[in-house]
């Protein structure tokens, strides 16, 4: 009996396991049968055997148990499933390498994450996989060598959407065994219970209300916190507990929470800063694709000001060769005085 179901296709994907040698027994105790994936529909005989169709890129497991289910499986090689038609419950679906681009589902690899809620790929986010952990702690104390003006930071995000390819960052996130390139641009740990946990730690009697920075590992205004907003509950956490902070960002959700800072700015000292390291916009398309560009920021820095709130500007890095030309570091300062900003500080 053939089974062919309309599905989405968008290109090939090689799913493990061994399938390439046919029948094989399944999860659950039923048959393994090996079905092909051929110009957008799913032939198969459910009776056992296997179609290879156009070669093991192709091939998808299904178990059954009993007679062929009177229905069908859709199924989807890189693109959302747009139709399942439900089958009995002796057919089911093994691991699929696209499981993990589902809602609500946790890729097994990604366990060892502590706290792991769940990991979830979001439409509005192409390319971008989020995974949800519920943080212990979310003050880190930088350690006593550094040469940091600071002591203590908050990152709500580790990873980091902008995707700069100069980010001194990248090699924290092989502390998760994540790589620190694409990775790192990709897959996002989102720590969803950040301002709760803040808010108990600078309640803390222990707490001496020391200054911390945020910015300083992945950007806390990266794309993500126009999800997750995550952002308006640690400020109120540090300006309620009478904690000074600072953030360096190049992201624009910011605005969204300029009135949060000015009201923040009354209780404690705020700092805030704007990282911009060039002008040339197709530059800056290939060196920090996911980042707004240097006009974006520019207007920012105005948003800031006119605010009432300071802003700095920090030009970093300085990249040999590409961003170090007398005349382009002069129109970068000119343009960024014309912004209104405070300050700018330029490292290497």
């Amino acid at each position: 009996m053939a089974v062919a179901v309309p599905v989405s296709v968008a290109g090939a994907v090689r799913v493990g396991g061994g399938v390439a040698g046919g029948r094989r027994t399944a999860p659950g105790g039923g048959a393994a049968v090996v079905v092909a994936i051929v110009h957008g529909v799913i032939p198969g005989n459910w009776r056992g055997g296997r179609e290879r169709g156009r070669g093991p890129d192709w091939l998808l497991t299904v178990s059954t148990a009993g007679s062929p289910p009177s229905g069908g499986v859709a199924a989807v090689c890189g693109a959302t499933v747009q139709r399942l038609t439900v089958v009995r419950t002796s057919v089911r679906i093994g691991n699929m390498r696209w499981d993990a681009q589902r809602v609500d589902q946790e890729d097994p690899a990604l366990l060892r994450l502590p706290g792991l809620v769940r990991t979830v790929r979001a439409p509005e986010f192409a390319g971008v996989v989020f995974h949800e952990v519920r943080a212990r702690s979310v003050l880190n104390q930088v350690p006593g060598g550094s040469r940091m003006p600071f002591r203590w930071t908050v990152n709500p995000y580790r990873g980091c959407s902008h995707a700069c390819t100069y980010c001194f960052a990248r090699n924290t996130h092989t502390y998760l065994d994540f790589d620190a390139g694409q990775d790192f641009d990709s897959q996002v740990v989102v720590k969803v219970n950040a301002p709760v946990v803040l808010a108990a730690q600078v309640r803390s009697r222990r707490w001496r209300r020391e200054h911390v920075a945020m910015g300083t590992n992945t950007d806390p205004y990266q794309r993500a916190e126009g999800r997750y907003q995550l952002m308006p509950g640690i400020i109120r956490a540090l300006a309620d507990s009478g904690t000074p902070f600072s953030i360096l960002t190049k992201g624009t959700v910011l605005t969204r929470d300029l009135p949060l800072l000015a009201a923040a700015s009354a209780n404690v000292p705020v700092g805030l800063a704007v990282s911009i390291a060039l002008l040339d916009r197709d530059l800056q398309r290939s060196l920090e694709p996911g980042t707004p560009s240097p006009q974006a920021r520019l207007e920012l820095v105005r948003r800031i000001r006119a605010a009432g709130l300071p802003c700095g500007v920090l030009i970093a890095p300085v990249l040999p060769g590409l961003t170090d030309a007398p005349e382009q570091l002069d129109a970068l300062l000119a343009a960024i005085a014309a912004a209104g900003a405070t300050g700018a500080t330029v490292l290497p």
